[in-house]
Parts: structure tokens; sequence; C-alpha cells
């Protein structure tokens, strides 16, 4: 079987690659750029041995604007996992969110439905797509879509991106949605994994007060080579291992980097500065390092049911502990690199 699939170099496309290699399917990976290229390459090599140059795969640079490397992604391709995707809470990047999450989608699934030979299309959303008007009770793939300040443009995006791929099924292709809560792992710079352990090395002292979901990036892997396997269609799954707050996630990292736990939390005032900030250096032309939007996301008290994916998919998801057990020793690493 030949799967297609985006986003090959990103944080979850990465560990997802492996998976299907493993499985032994044959893979044609979207890539846009060289650098992007050899980054995987060596999170691939940390994670999981020197095999990155044996793979069978088929790499194609191009990016979700340009059909010609589209159209060569999906031609004669059985399945297309689309797992790219632009993550941002900064205000200024909606045009960019609409542009990588939802016209993106938009071009594949309009191809994938003059495919031939496509059979399925899975599709690696978040669970940012979700409505987080009611916080009161936990979120389920039933929960209906509300306005809500809580929404931000990223997971308005990727509603969107949804959207586009109901439009599939409805047409007649079988598909399957996965929504991921934040996913944790060893990645590379800038994913989430990434981000929040680096927050906790080097500022350790302050930590938002709300609560989310969270999955390792190797069941998300896991959960889309069983999409694929499975006879799964016109359905979407939350993926998540553990509901926590942030206060908790900060200091079970803090323990397994011998930091102290952060002990300031960042109340609504302090929250507001941060932001105003933030405001201020954009004004400037800088990009702030956090922004208002992710700061608002982070003080909301998230819970999520994964309780469809668990009757699912097959085995326990991996621990938050276990998924900090294998990555922190290798993120230490890179930090003591940078210095």
């Amino acid at each position: 079987m030949l799967i297609a699939l985006t986003g090959a170099t990103g944080f979850a496309g990465i560990h997802i690659l492996h998976e299907l290699v493993k499985r032994g399917y044959q893979v044609k990976a979207l890539f846009r750029s060289q650098g992007a290229y050899n980054e995987a390459a060596r999170i691939w090599r940390r994670c999981y041995g020197d095999s990155w140059d044996q793979a069978p795969v088929e790499w194609i640079r191009g990016d979700g604007a340009q059909w010609e490397a589209l159209c060569k992604l999906i031609s004669g391709s059985d399945v297309l996992v689309h797992a790219a995707g632009l993550v941002s809470y900064h205000a200024r990047d909606r045009h960019r969110l609409y542009q990588h999450n939802v016209l993106f989608t938009r071009n594949l699934v309009d191809l994938s439905l003059g495919s031939k030979t496509l059979k399925k299309l899975v599709f690696v959303s978040s669970t940012a797509a979700i409505s987080r008007a009611e916080t009161d009770h936990p979120i389920t793939e039933a929960t209906p879509w509300k306005v809500s300040p809580n929404n931000v443009p990223y997971g308005q995006t990727k509603m969107l991106a949804e959207m586009e791929v109901w439009r599939a099924y409805a047409e007649g292709l079988p598909i399957a949605i996965l929504n991921p809560g934040i996913i944790l792992g060893y990645g590379p710079a800038g994913s989430s994994g990434h981000s929040l352990v680096r927050h906790v090395y080097y500022s350790p002292r302050f930590y938002p007060v709300g609560s989310n979901g969270f999955v390792d990036v190797r069941d998300v892997a896991r959960c889309v080579a069983e999409s694929i396997e499975k006879n799964i269609e016109g359905e979407r799954f939350i993926l998540i291992s553990e509901n926590l707050t942030f206060q908790e996630l900060f200091k079970r990292i803090a323990l397994r980097l011998q930091k102290s736990p952060p002990s300031v939390p960042l109340t609504p005032r302090l929250r507001r500065f941060l932001s105003l900030a933030g405001e201020a250096l954009a004004l400037l032309g800088f990009r702030p390092a956090i922004s208002a939007g992710i700061l608002h996301t982070f003080s909301l008290p998230l819970r999520y049911d994964p309780s469809k994916a668990l009757k699912t998919f097959s085995g326990p998801f991996i621990s938050v502990e276990d998924t900090l057990a294998w990555s922190i020793p290798m993120f230490m690493e890179d930090f003591k690199n940078e210095n």
C-alpha cells in the first residue's frame, strides 16, 4: 500500500513517517525545505536509530499551494495522511493560518476527489478545532462548535479545515479525523514538546493557571496507522493520555530537569501585562515569544474525554510520566549544546 504524507518533516509527521515505515508501507512524503528535511533526519536518528536513509520514502519538495507537487504526491497513492499545518497563537498570523490550514486542506481535498486510486483520507487535526465555549465539563467529539473568545484563530482554521475533510466524506471519500491534545515528546525546536520543556528549563518561575489534555507523539503516530488499517469511516477521535493542570505538568518537567518547580501563577493581571508588552513589541516590528492567544488558552480549565479513542485503538496510551522520561534526556542534551 502506498501512503501519501504531508507534514512529514513536522513534529508529528516525523513520528508518523517512522510508524508507517515500521509497518511496511511505501510512503510519498511532502517536505518544504532542505533545512526541515535535515532536522527531521536528526530527530529520527535520535529517536529510532540510523535507518533514515534506508527508509522506503519518495520525497517530494513543495507546499500546499504548489499544485504540481500535490498532484505528484497524490498520484497513485492509496491513502492520504494530511498531517501538515501551521500552529500559531499570534493574532498577526491569522492570514497565514488560513492559507496553511484551510486552503492547503481544500487543495488536497479537491485533488483527492479526482483521484482514481485514493481510498481514504486521514486528517491530523487538533483539539483546538473543537469548541471551547463551555469549560465546565469534559469536551467530547460531539461538543458543538459555538462562537466564543476561547476559540483562537488557530482553532478556527483547524475547524474550517475539518469542514473541508467532511466535504470529501460527503462526496464519497472515506475519512478519519484525529484530534490530538497538546502533543508531548521529542521533536524539533518550536514544537509543543520542545517549547514546554524549554520554558521550564530556562524560565522555571512561572506557570499558567489552566489545564489541558496531553498525548505522546508516538501514540498519535500509532493512531494514524491504525486509522488506515481499521474499518474507520466518517469518525473523529480525541487523542488524550491525561488531563493535567499546567502547574502539575511543569512540576513533573522541572523534577526531571532537576530544577525547582514553578511557583508563580500567571494571574489575570500578569497575563494582561504580558499581553500588552507583546502588543507593544509587535507594533515595533518584533515577534513576542509568548502571544496573548497562548496566554489566554493556557489559562482555561480545559478537560477532554478520550474514551472513544481508548475503545477504538489498541493498547493504553503512554503516560505523561513515561513520555517525559523518554524525551527530556534528549532535550537536556540539546539545551546544553546551545550554551
